[in-house]
């Protein structure tokens, strides 16, 4: 497991498996995280596996925080990857689901 980030509680680590890569995100995923999220996302998609958002322990995210989302999953789209999300707190699949519902496709 690669520990990208942690600030406070706040933190963001991937797990390289065998058939896929997991970004675990916890605690409040926000402007402190962007260049650790960056990172993260280039390690995923350097691997060229499939893609888990484990979103099971983030306790608040902001636009910071959904735009990274938004672009694990245009991006990985955009290069052929499975991108899934796991345990989204309400508040980020309201949000999704209004972008979805606006028409916006990521």
């Amino acid at each position: 497991m690669n520990s990208i980030a942690g600030v406070g509680e706040s933190r963001i680590s991937v797990i390289e498996g065998v058939g896929s890569t997991v970004a675990v995100l916890g605690g409040d995923v926000d402007s402190e995280l962007r260049s650790q999220a960056g990172e993260a996302l280039a390690i995923a998609l350097d691997r060229g596996l499939p893609l888990i958002l484990d979103l099971t322990d983030v306790r608040s995210v902001d636009s910071v925080g959904i735009a990274f989302v938004v672009q694990c999953c245009t991006i990985g789209k955009e290069e052929g990857l499975c991108v899934m999300l796991r345990n989204p707190p309400p508040a980020v699949s309201e949000v999704l689901g209004l972008l979805v519902a606006c028409h916006i496709s990521f």
